[in-house]
């Protein structure tokens, strides 16, 4: 009964507890403090893009599955805003990170992913898949070229859009797929997350709302246990689709997992690929940047040297299967 009556009297009130009298001039100061912090955020917003900003890396397309892509020919630094230091980054002419050149002769690897393989938070030659071709020199004799295919925010459903767009053209003598515990997640396109018209995508007005779209995207993705349960399920069946595809296509492959993949995920990865190389050793103190997730120069160093190992191994293994032939 007595929350009744107090129900009762907070309906002579508005939400904040206000009589009417009292609301209307407090909404008119809010009204207009909000107008005024719009109106600096936007005077700031503007004043970057006349100074340039940051080139978006990505572009949409409508390749299917693939959603968006690398932007050809970008250079730009990123990191401008954020806890990161700057590092530069340049995409090559079909919109890969760049890579050093390999040895006439000695093949080629393709690396597929998302932020991780791509290299986030470090500069191109940092890059784990940058890092790969000169260990494989040591150990081999010579280095093939290794192209770095991933893009943040790509999933595996992307990553096997990319592979199949991809081999039309050639074929690599190796694939590496950089799989995470949320590569299950939803389409979404990074690239235009608010859906603008694309004489409006490259206004900085809209800049930190397309940053905040991505951000509440995240959270959907992490923190949800329905959605975090609809990706492993997701994941699962993307694992199948382009092991599928690999075994159609005659590819030789290898899966390098983060940690926190789950072991379910882990046996089919193993069932419909092959036993997957865990990243748990490139984990270490150090090995993460240290106000981000992602790898540093040293754990990029690290799995470069981890994944150069188990290469070596399934080359040599399938030079010697050849041979046999």
């Amino acid at each position: 009964m007595g929350n009744r009556f107090r129900k009762r009297d907070a309906g002579r009130r508005n939400r904040r507890g206000l009589r009417p009298n009292q609301a209307g001039p407090r909404r008119v100061r809010a009204l207009f403090l909000g107008l005024g912090i719009a109106s600096l955020l936007a005077v700031g917003v503007l004043r970057d893009g006349a100074g340039g900003g940051t080139p978006s890396i990505f572009r949409s397309t409508s390749v299917p599955g693939l959603i968006y892509e690398g932007k050809p020919g970008v250079s730009t630094v990123q990191g401008a805003g954020t806890s990161l230091p700057p590092w530069p980054v340049i995409l090559d002419e079909f919109g890969g990170r760049t890579t050093p050149d390999g040895d006439p002769g000695c093949g080629s690897i393709w690396v597929l992913g998302d932020s991780f393989a791509f290299g986030w938070g470090v500069a191109d030659e940092q890059a784990w898949p940058a890092r790969l071709g000169p260990l494989l020199r040591a150990r081999q004799g010579c280095s093939p070229k290794v192209n770095n295919w991933a893009l943040p925010g790509y999933h595996l459903g992307q990553m096997e859009a990319r592979l199949l767009l991809l081999s039309q053209q050639a074929k690599p003598d190796m694939v590496v797929l950089h799989i995470e515990e949320f590569d299950g997640f939803p389409d979404f396109d990074f690239s235009n997350p608010l859906g603008l018209p694309q004489r409006l995508l490259s206004s900085s007005l809209f800049r930190p709302f397309q940053v905040l779209a991505v951000l509440r995207f995240d959270r959907s993705v992490v923190e949800d246990p329905k959605r975090r349960l609809e990706q492993d399920q997701r994941l699962a069946g993307r694992v199948a689709s382009i092991g599928a595809m690999l075994r159609r296509q005659g590819l030789d492959s290898l899966v390098v997992t983060e940690p926190e993949v789950p072991p379910a995920i882990r046996e089919v990865i193993r069932r419909e690929i092959g036993a997957p190389l865990d990243l748990a050793v490139c984990n270490g103190p150090g090995d993460r940047l240290a106000t981000d997730p992602h790898y540093s120069d040293a754990g990029n160093r690290c799995i470069a040297e981890h994944a150069a190992g188990r290469i070596v191994e399934q080359l040599e293994r399938a030079r010697s299967d050849d041979s046999g032939m």
